[in-house]
């Protein structure tokens, strides 16, 4: 044991020898080695300052300056000359940006020798001009610096100061070896004021070839090689950046440029979103979100990011262009409005804003504004005749007779602006000018002789004279055989006169040339119902589709009429299920389908994916409240209704659902001020009644209601406004009334769908079960799979007590919407009238669960709960019931009174 203690012993180094070995392995180039040595010495020796300097020198050389920091502090603690640890020290502090730390370590020290004090007092110079913008912050100029540290110093004053030839004429003197990362970095940041990016790239380079650390002078290579269009070295470093730290905010905003400058807006948005959200919120990341946001069509978010960079920029800035344009689309006009008055009118991109914006100020009613509008366009650019020919129109919706010589001014300057000579000649046929009317598509025969003779036929078509317009029309397409007006015309001519087989040749003659035109493959369906070949539809478009593949038309209306007979999985199938790929039309079309199976979450993803992309479509918000609506979220759906009349002000739709939808909520008092503010925008007289009349039914004011809902009646006379007045009818105790004006009206339809389903509720309804059970059987016969129909018709077997009956029409509806609650409601309480409470139970406990304010649907849980033996359940759910007529509130005692809960 002594003896392994003592070789023990005599192998132990000093920590001078560990130093002299550190030494040695310096000069072999053996850093790590030296390293591990130098360790080792300062193990038994911590005070040793020429290891801790050395350790130091060789952590700097490894570019890891907190280490190097750290030693080199300690260094100077124990060695008496520092004259080698101080400008390494402030080397040290500038390469990780303490610039107030150089600042002071040169302040603090007097006695080292000159070169190492020129090298400090350099750092310290440079320091200062790097952390404030101020000369007046700035050090004393060292014109004590010689050799390239006095150019290094002449040259990044005058780079600060905005002299760039001064700062090259000091570059250019460099003549030593020394301070080479600096020299890198001075020439590359001059090179990239200078606009010279690839020089500016390889310099930074060359400083990261020598300290790979140094990240900001990553970014700045980054900066450089995308202005150098080097784009596949910027991703690289810009991979590097991310990898160290994704959310930093310079290199996501980088990234984002890159992304933008190569228009992948799809990646530039979430990058410029991620720099924002961490704390680069600037112009930059907010055009570059803005502007990408627009191009896929996110107009919310565009309009959010490009309002915030608008803000301190120059109303003539390009932003407040794109940002009024924004604001059109999405029907912002008031906003666009301010955001175009504070344009000065400059350009022809101008010019089309204010056209633009003149066009949605007529589309409100505002005409004053509106031709104020398109003046300015006009103005501006002079020799646009289209701007001219929207004045024109615009001036004659306002009753402006003027317009026909705007009109006809567009047209001698442009004579082929379709748009104008059909517009010309309508108006004179509209004023009962019929040969101005002609005369007008004489004269555009003159220079386009097949469209000036579709329009001859048109005016004759819309006379009443069918033999000239047939006649005009094959002249027209005799001139050219694929004049896409003069073949529609033929089509609407020949159905008029009951000729489908000729509508047909048309139509196909249409889509041999423009396939996928909507129009066309619409007529194809009707054409085919009207010659009694429906079960050829379904084929026809098939076969289309497959020769057109890359077409979404065919793929719209194939899926459209999949609907419409009731096969929506079918329609789903066609359309596929990515709403990327779908373009609003197809987009709704889907989402309807989701909606006929029962799918309501995504037919809410997908209309709300409408009301993103493209605002401006009414059908997406309807939709969107639609869907609330049936799921009873009448909340959801009032917000809805409220962000859509933003857009579509006093669009009387819109005012209908907001009316039903306060009164759904109970918000009387609102519903009341809707209605007086239509009143007092002279909103037209049936929808006022129309509203009143909705207002005083859900009040309960059947009198009233009558009253209004004939003034509707009157005035818009059809099954929907009957099935209004019946409601009302029916409550103020006239039900034959009531049925034989459903009836009336029914009969005029020639082809009626969904009027059936509410022919039947009426009079399932007033308990007339025989006549709903007519048109429950009739309607289920055209559409078997409608599960509303099925579903209500089980509803009325209930009833009846045809149990049996209400289970197995139950099922159906089931099988065809699987998840809609109210389905399961109604077949619930099917199994709980056969006996089978398990499955009742099973499905109740789920509908009530999708349906919480569903009174009725709440109490057909608690009452087979209470079947089942859960009484404790069923007093539960009770408790919390708060019924809304005499009906339900004797409902609520009668099932209190079973589980002992009167009190």
């Amino acid at each position: 044991m002594a003896l392994v203690i003592g070789l023990s012993a005599c192998s132990q180094k000093s920590a001078e020898e560990y130093l002299a070995n550190a030494q040695n392995m310096i000069a072999e180039g053996e850093d790590k080695a030296a390293i591990v040595e130098l360790k080792n010495a300062l193990s038994q020796a911590p005070d040793m300052g020429l290891a801790r300097l050395l350790l130091g020198e060789l952590y700097f050389d490894q570019n890891d300056f907190i280490s190097a920091e750290k030693e080199l502090l300690r260094a100077m603690e124990h060695l008496s000359d520092v004259s080698r640890v101080v400008p390494l020290l402030a080397r040290t502090y500038y390469y990780q940006g303490d610039y107030a730390g150089v600042i002071s370590l040169y302040e603090q020290q007097t006695d080292i020798r000159e070169d190492a004090a020129q090298t400090t007092h350099l750092f310290a110079y440079i320091s200062s001009l790097r952390s404030s913008p101020e000369a007046q912050n700035w050090l004393t100029f060292p014109d004590n610096l010689t050799g390239d540290n006095l150019l290094i110093a002449r040259a990044y004053r005058a780079l600060v100061e905005g002299q760039l030839q001064e700062a090259n004429d000091a570059i250019s003197e460099f003549s030593e070896e020394k301070l080479q990362v600096e020299k890198d970095f001075l020439q590359g940041l001059v090179a990239f004021r200078e606009g010279r990016f690839e020089e500016a790239a390889a310099h930074y380079n060359g400083v990261l070839t020598q300290t790979p650390n140094l990240h900001p002078v990553r970014f700045q290579l980054v900066e450089a090689q995308i202005n150098a269009r080097q784009f596949e070295q910027a991703d690289e470093n810009l991979d590097r950046l991310l990898k160290l730290s994704k959310e930093n905010p310079y290199a996501n905003l980088l990234k984002s440029k890159l992304r933008f400058i190569q228009q992948d807006f799809d990646n530039a948005l979430p990058f410029a979103e991620k720099a924002i959200q961490n704390g680069m919120d600037i112009k930059l990341s907010q055009i570059i979100a803005g502007v990408s946001a627009y191009k896929l069509r996110q107009l919310e978010s565009a309009y959010r990011y490009l309002k915030r960079a608008a803000s301190d920029l120059g109303k003539g800035h390009d932003v407040h262009r794109l940002l009024a344009q924004v604001q059109l689309m999405l029907g912002y006009t008031d906003e666009a409005r301010l955001t175009l008055n504070e344009l000065d009118v400059l350009n022809e991109t101008d010019a089309g804003l204010f056209a633009e914006a003149g066009l949605q100020m007529a589309g409100q009613g505002d005409l004053a504004t509106a031709g104020d509008y398109l003046s300015r366009a006009s103005e501006a650019d002079q020799n646009n005749a289209r701007f001219k020919l929207t004045e024109g129109l615009v001036k004659l919706v306002g009753e402006d007779e003027s317009g026909i010589a705007d009109i006809e001014a567009a047209l001698a300057n442009d004579s082929s602006l379709q748009q104008g000579w059909v517009l010309l000649a309508e108006t004179y046929l509209d004023k009962g000018q019929k040969q101005k009317a002609i005369d007008v598509a004489k004269q555009w025969q003159q220079t386009d002789a097949a469209s000036g003779m579709a329009l001859e036929g048109l005016i004759e078509l819309n006379s009443g004279d069918t033999t000239s317009a047939e006649q005009a029309l094959l002249a027209a397409l005799k001139q050219d055989n694929q004049h896409l007006g003069a073949s529609h015309y033929l089509v609407q001519l020949y159905k008029q006169q009951n000729k489908p087989q000729k509508a047909l040749e048309y139509v196909n003659h249409i889509l041999s040339f423009a396939p996928a035109n909507f129009q066309a493959l619409t007529d194809l369906v009707r054409v085919k119902q009207q010659l009694e070949q429906s079960e050829d539809i379904i084929p026809a478009l098939s076969s289309h589709r497959e020769q057109f593949p890359e077409l979404a038309e065919p793929k719209w209306v194939l899926a459209e009429y999949l609907r419409h007979v009731n096969q929506p999985e079918k329609a789903i199938e066609v359309l596929g299920t990515d709403l990327d790929k779908l373009q609003a039309t197809g987009t709704m079309i889907l989402g309807d389908a989701y909606v006929q199976t029962g799918r309501y979450e995504e037919a809410r993803e997908a209309f709300v994916s409408v009301r993103e992309a493209n605002p401006g479509i009414l059908g997406g918000w309807l939709r969107s409240a639609g869907i609330e609506e049936l799921t009873g979220q009448y909340d959801n759906a009032l917000d809805i209704v409220n962000q859509a009349l933003e857009r579509f002000p006093d669009h009387s739709r819109l005012l209908l659902l907001k009316v039903n939808y306060l009164t759904k909520t109970n918000q009387l008092d609102a519903a009341k001020q809707v209605l007086t503010s239509a009143k007092s925008s002279d909103a037209d007289t049936a929808l006022l009644a129309r509203l009143e009349g909705e207002l005083a039914l859900s009040a309960r004011r059947y009198s009233q209601a009558e009253q209004k809902f004939r003034d509707f009646y009157q005035a818009r006379p059809g099954f929907e406004a009957a099935s209004l007045l019946a409601i009302a009818l029916q409550n103020t105790d006239k039900v034959p009334e009531a049925a034989r004006l459903l009836e009336a009206e029914f009969g005029k339809l020639q082809r009626p769908m969904m009027e059936y389903h509410t022919l039947a509720e009426f009079y399932s309804n007033n308990e007339m079960y025989s006549q709903a059970e007519q048109k429950y059987e009739q309607f289920l016969q055209r559409y078997p799979g409608h599960f509303p129909s099925l579903n209500n018709y089980a509803s009325l077997k209930i009833k009846q007590q045809q149990y049996d009956q209400a289970l197995v029409l139950a099922k159906q509806a089931q099988e065809a919407a699987p998840q809609v609650p109210q389905v399961m409601d109604t077949l619930g309480w099917a199994y709980y009238k056969t006996g089978d409470i398990e499955n009742a139970v099973r499905l109740l406990k789920e509908a009530a669960r999708k349906l919480p304010a569903d009174i009725n649907v709440q109490m057909n849980l608690a009452e087979v709960l209470v079947a089942a033996g859960d009484a404790q359940s069923a007093f539960s759910i009770l408790q919390k019931v708060e019924p809304e007529d005499d009906q339900q509130n004797e409902r609520l005692q009668r099932l209190k009174a079973k589980v002992g809960g009167m009190g």
